[in-house]
């Protein structure tokens, strides 16, 4: 299986150079609704009983209702806490605190900042035409820059759960009685979300790797804040040059090239189709093993 990325010419560039590719974390994605599920249900009864005995919850209602019940202190609303009454009609109203939902979120999405990277592909050989024209122009810098394709079954990296992103109109759901004590089906659920996206985003055919901290690596010439994982030289088995990329680039890249630990890769230009609303592609440089 053939995966690919797109660059901007510089990162497309030093990738070859040093054979690091930055690795991300779902926060910083372009997507707003990346790594993001949504609460639904009921709770039953008993779950908002318990609920409400938690101490985060407490404080949260107490300033929204400290007024509204009159209630002179926290202590006092303990109290009024245990009363069925007050606790059916809270139940009645479906007061389930939206704001803390999101918080609770907020703060899964945040920890996950020490332990999670990600990197994102393309599959090769399903981006129809069209669509590789868009994204040339949204990752690519324009068609200004390159797109590198590696082999799957080459990228070694030690662990790390893979797989394509799943398509679909609706975000992942989470029931509203895990969201309150289990903890663990909220991980589960923030964790397979990942691997969801909106179906506007189909055209990527994107598939995604999420790296293991022990294949994480630093880059000397970059900031201290972004991370790598370091490519196998053999894993890199084509690099296309953008459309619109000058002829400085292609000069630079066939340097690189030169390498004898990049012998076996095919180089190859874009240019622009002379009728139809597609990219053509002349070979520059053909590997060894390729037939002539």
């Amino acid at each position: 299986m053939k995966l690919c990325h797109y660059f901007k010419a510089k990162h497309g560039l030093d990738l070859l150079r040093t054979r690091c590719i930055k690795i991300t974390n779902p926060n910083d994605f372009n997507d707003p609704f990346e790594f993001y599920p949504y609460v639904d249900g009921k709770p039953s009864y008993s779950i908002f009983k318990k609920y409400l005995k938690t101490k985060p919850v407490i404080d949260k209602f107490y300033e929204r209702y400290k007024i509204l019940w009159s209630v002179p202190n926290k202590k006092v609303f303990k109290i009024m806490l245990k009363n069925k009454e007050n606790i059916r009609s809270l139940f009645d109203k479906q007061v389930f605190l939206p704001k803390q939902l999101n918080e609770t979120f907020y703060k899964v999405k945040e920890k996950s900042r020490k332990h999670l990277r990600v990197i994102c592909f393309s599959q090769y050989d399903d981006v129809s035409p069209y669509d590789e024209i868009l994204m040339w122009s949204h990752y690519a810098e324009r068609h200004d820059g390159v797109r590198i394709v590696f082999s799957k079954e080459k990228l070694d990296f030690k662990k790390g759960t893979r797989g394509k992103i799943n398509y679909q109109p609706m975000r992942k759901r989470i029931d509203i009685n895990d969201f309150m004590f289990r903890s663990s089906k909220v991980s589960e659920a923030m964790y397979d979300s990942i691997f969801i996206k909106s179906d506007s985003w189909e055209y990527e055919k994107e598939y995604r790797w999420i790296i293991d901290p022990s294949d994480w690596c630093k880059e000397s010439n970059s900031p201290s804040t972004i991370d790598f994982a370091k490519i196998p030289a053999e894993a890199i088995t084509q690099v296309d040059i953008g459309a619109r990329a000058p002829e400085s680039l292609t000069i630079s890249i066939l340097k690189e090239l030169g390498n004898a630990r990049y012998k076996h890769i095919i180089l190859c230009k874009a240019s622009l189709d002379e009728k139809e609303f597609k990219l053509n592609y002349e070979l520059i440089n053909r590997g060894p093993n390729e037939d002539a």
